[in-house]
């Protein structure tokens, strides 16, 4: 008995992998990949053009619309989390001056070496994610700057070095939210809906720099600049 097209189609339908796998298997190369028919001869002057499967989980097109938007709003708010951190300390480098005794001059790296570590860090993070995925380095990164935040707490009773020192770190990993989040959304949006999406995430990275001089300078007023630092490190 000869199979309907529609259970050949099912036949060839590839099998959707739980979410656990989806998240934590960056290539996923299932039967389904290995068995298909590419185009080509897999030769050099003929070789396999390799492209996705129909239906395929990893193509970031196939997402539904709602989670498209969710993805957007989760990468928006983290770099607008980042940048704002970037210029908090600026409410707070005349405390600074007095608690460390340390000049207006250094006070003030602990603002301009964050922003520097924004002209290092995506020199790293873009192409690791390009080798190895968005996902796997934006957890990393993350993680690494919340790290290096938390241990600028630790610091605080000690000298400005440290502090500077450490917020140049935090700020360098911070940079993986700018310059893989504009990436994500490109992966997940064709280019004739894409210009809705980028139009607003693009708000999120020149609000959070606008907010934080006025945020770290109620935060320091009310309740100190160490208050400001833990801010850096919970947003």
């Amino acid at each position: 008995m000869s199979s309907s097209p529609e259970s050949s189609l099912e036949n060839h339908r590839p099998n959707r992998p739980s979410h656990s796998k989806l998240v934590f298997d960056q290539t996923l190369i299932t039967c389904e990949v290995r068995r298909h028919n590419y185009p080509g001869n897999g030769t050099v002057d003929d070789p396999y053009l390799v492209d996705w499967l129909p239906n395929d989980p990893k193509n970031g097109f196939n997402i539904s619309i709602g989670m498209k938007w969710v993805i957007v709003m989760i990468c928006s708010f983290n770099t607008l989390a980042c940048s704002l951190v970037s210029t908090v300390f600026a409410g707070t480098i005349i405390q600074i001056d007095d608690y460390f005794q340390s000049g207006e001059e250094v006070s003030i790296l602990t603002v301009s070496l964050f922003v520097l570590g924004f002209a290092v860090g995506p020199v790293l993070w873009g192409p690791l994610s390009e080798l190895y995925g968005r996902q796997i380095i934006y957890l990393l990164t993350s993680g690494a700057s919340v790290i290096f935040e938390g241990a600028s707490i630790a610091c605080q009773r000690q000298d400005i070095a440290a502090l500077t020192v450490l917020r140049f770190f935090a700020g360098s990993f911070s940079a993986s939210a700018i310059s893989n989040s504009p990436a994500i959304v490109a992966d997940i949006f064709s280019p004739a809906e894409r210009g809705l999406a980028v139009m607003a995430y693009s708000i999120f990275p020149f609000l959070g720099p606008t907010l934080g001089p006025i945020c770290g300078n109620f935060l320091a007023a009310g309740a100190g600049w160490c208050w400001v630092d833990t801010l850096c490190t919970i947003r």
